[in-house]
């Protein structure tokens, strides 16, 4: 009914016209009427939050899944089971003077898959002969998350990530994946590409953040897992401040009175549309 409304404002009927000025100058009056539109805003509702300000937790599965020996995520920070400080990036020969992640809990820490170190252990021309050498398959795994109860999930995180090559050593594509399982781990069919764009030997930003919508996946499930994947040669990728999040909506403002408004009568109960800078939500009252 909304797009029938503009479409005779469009074809300059006298009447609609009249109701179209009118609906934009009566606002607002009394709160009793029948039709009455509401302002929304989307509201952000924390599900689950990891900081690593304690280290990675215990529930956490930390994997190398390919050849390489330890090629494992290291946790960098004041918490339990640190190798180093929060403020020591990548330790590879072929890092130059790039430091660490900046996310805004960087004090207490963050994991880094730390391929070019892995690969030579700092050593320029040392390739291949570093505790873990490359190509480098690895995972960090999450807890299992109740997310039955949601409509509407995303995830985001802060990363820093420097790019070489991807599986295979194909350096079109990146080494940085997220994978989502909605059976507690036992397969993980669902996967995000992050850094598609970051050419060879690039970077992101240190302190990118990133959110994707995985409501299609993840909304109304009740064992979710979340698997960060390294699948590449070099140079780093760095995590902090991992988040999943609902969104939900709800009013703002009070009811705006819109009684007498043949254009409002046209309105069907529950449309929303933007005025005057502002969303509405026709309700029926």
């Amino acid at each position: 009914m909304i797009s029938k409304a503009l479409i005779l404002f469009g074809q300059g009927q006298p009447t609609i016209l009249n109701q179209k000025k009118q609906f934009e100058n009566t606002f607002p009056t009394n709160v009793q009427s029948k039709t009455s539109l509401q302002s929304t805003t989307p509201n952000q509702n924390i599900v689950w939050q990891e900081d690593f300000a304690n280290g990675v937790q215990s529930t956490w599965q930390n994997v190398n899944a390919g050849t390489g020996g330890a090629g494992l995520w290291d946790y960098r920070g004041t918490g339990s089971g640190a190798t180093l400080s929060a403020d020591t990036g990548s330790r590879g020969a072929y890092n130059g003077s790039r430091g660490p992640i900046q996310s805004a809990s960087r004090s207490n820490g963050c994991v880094i898959l730390d391929s070019d170190w892995l690969d030579n252990n700092g050593v320029t021309g040392a390739i291949g002969t570093g505790t873990a050498p490359s190509p480098h398959l690895a995972h960090l795994i999450t807890e299992t998350f109740n997310l039955s109860g949601e409509t509407n999930v995303s995830l985001s995180f802060t990363q820093y990530y420097r790019c070489f090559a991807g599986p295979g050593g194909n350096q079109a594509v990146p080494a940085t994946y997220v994978d989502f399982s909605i059976d507690g781990g036992a397969t993980f069919p669902y996967s995000i590409t992050y850094n598609a764009s970051i050419p060879v030997n690039n970077s992101t930003n240190d302190d990118d953040v990133v959110s994707s919508d995985v409501s299609v996946w993840l909304a109304g499930q009740s064992q979710v897992q979340i698997r960060f994947r390294f699948d590449g040669d070099y140079y780093f990728w760095m995590l902090d401040d991992i988040e999943l999040s609902s969104s939900s909506v709800t009013p703002t403002t009070p009811y705006l009175d819109l009684s007498g408004c043949l254009v409002c009568d046209m309105l069907t109960a529950g449309a929303a549309f933007n005025l005057n800078g502002a969303t509405y939500t026709v309700v029926d009252r």
